[in-house]
């Protein structure tokens, strides 16, 4: 029987979601299987049926299920690549680094190669799914903040003139 922490500061929606996940990387539920019904995952989390439904939108928003409807809920094919995955907010972030309004090549194959090789060590440590979105955000917050630098410098310089 799967339980929620009602004290923790995660939202209890989340963590189903999180637990559903966990299932399905364990196996529980395979590439094409459906899983348990909504009534049952009720039962199972003690939770009301608006919550549980809350948490399997947050799955079929990440797609990671695919809900049919009559039928049930099933598990997506994941045939994405790496590469696929990433945000590429980040990769679009690491093309303003050296000049706005200027491609920079070599600051996005550096954006794709820190998110390729990060997400890679998370998954071979085996650590759960949800510490690559928050990898994606900090690789975000990352970006945004280095961006201001080549501005600062460029004030600077022009305020020296």
């Amino acid at each position: 029987m799967s339980s929620v922490d009602r004290s923790s500061p995660l939202p209890v929606y989340f963590q189903i979601a999180l637990d559903v996940r966990r299932r399905i990387a364990a196996g529980e539920w395979t590439a094409g299987a459906r899983i348990a019904p909504e009534l049952e995952l009720v039962r199972q989390y003690a939770v009301s049926r608006v919550t549980v439904r809350q948490a399997l939108a947050e799955l079929v928003k990440d797609d990671l299920l695919d809900r049919h409807r009559g039928s049930g809920t099933y598990v997506r094919e994941q045939q994405h690549p790496l590469v696929y995955d990433l945000n590429l907010t980040v990769g679009v972030m690491a093309t303003r680094l050296r000049e706005p309004g200027r491609f920079n090549p070599w600051g996005t194959l550096v954006a794709v190669y820190f998110l390729i090789t990060g997400i890679t060590g998370l998954t071979i440590l085996g650590v759960e799914s949800y510490v690559q979105d928050l990898f994606y955000g900090g690789a975000l917050v990352l970006a945004v903040a280095l961006s201001h630098f080549p501005r600062r410098k460029e004030l600077r310089e022009a305020e020296a003139t």
